[in-house]
């Protein structure tokens, strides 16, 4: 067992899967396939994330969206990122939970998700990425939280203030994809951040960008869920997004990138996110 964490093995879907807590927060990982976080909550809460139960009845082959939190590598790509995750991971425990999965064939690229609960409320997630090739691969770790419908993601901008002599300069950078419309009703803009609402009748929306505050949230009636990541200035392969929302009819991502880093063979990238996961607010409007 590792220091204040409880283990459980059950099934989740017929999936063999470790439960574990710390007494504040639950999660529930994923070994049958992945590595892949498919529940995050308060203790006996309902889950933030989204889940496709149906496909988990699905025959594991080709990529499968089973929802939950997952690791990419940037940048994404039809081919090289929706290398199937269906085959079970290596689970080793230590001073945290260390999930591993096989080399891609594909890729050459190694996944490995290890979580640690360093508060009541707070749990470590750390992201790598191994290079097996015998050649360099130029690439960025990319955590993506697949969040339930019915909330409102926050994408928070730095401090706003007045003009002049000593703000001649941008402070903040956005990137917009070819779908995105910020004439979308779900969208509101204020000083302190974008807001995206998550609709189930309404098409995808995705935007990106800098985070100098180091967060991003979604805030949903069941609880809130706050993501932090380091903010960097160093390209990331989605065009210098460190942080991305995205959202389409079945779900929300808040989603993280690294830097962008030329790993040589047997080269390894870290890319660490921690989450608050709290008690429920009010969702946000303004």
């Amino acid at each position: 067992m590792v220091q204040n964490m409880k283990i459980d093995n059950i099934l989740f879907n017929d999936v063999e899967a470790l439960n574990i807590s710390n007494g504040t927060i639950q999660l529930i990982i994923l070994t049958g396939v992945g590595p892949r976080i498919i529940h995050a909550s308060l203790v006996d809460q309902p889950n933030l994330f989204a889940v496709f139960d149906e496909t988990f009845a699905q025959p594991l082959t080709g990529y499968r969206i089973f929802g939950g939190h997952r690791l990419w590598h940037a940048p994404e790509d039809a081919t090289r990122t929706y290398v199937p995750d269906n085959q079970p991971v290596n689970v080793k425990v230590d001073d945290a939970l260390h999930l591993i999965q096989a080399t891609e064939e594909l890729t050459g690229i190694q996944k490995q998700i290890s979580v640690q609960f360093i508060s009541a409320h707070r749990v470590r997630v750390t992201h790598q990425l191994t290079n097996h090739n015998i050649w360099p691969v130029h690439l960025a770790g990319w955590g993506i939280s697949m969040m339930k419908p019915d909330g409102v993601g926050v994408f928070p901008l730095p401090e706003r203030t007045p003009h002049s002599d000593q703000t001649l300069l941008p402070n903040s950078r956005l990137n917009l994809w070819s779908y995105t419309d910020f004439s979308d009703p779900r969208y509101t803009f204020t000083p302190s951040a974008i807001l995206l609402r998550q609709d189930r009748q309404l098409p995808a929306q995705k935007f990106g960008g800098t985070i100098p505050t180091g967060w991003l949230a979604y805030a949903h009636a069941d609880g809130l869920f706050i993501k932090y990541a380091p903010h960097h200035a160093t390209p990331t392969l989605n065009d210098e997004s460190v942080a991305e929302i995205y959202t389409d009819p079945r779900v929300m991502e808040i989603e993280t990138l690294s830097a962008a880093q030329t790993l040589a063979p047997h080269e390894r990238l870290t890319h660490i996110e921690e989450w608050d996961i709290l008690q429920p607010v009010q969702l946000p409007t303004d």
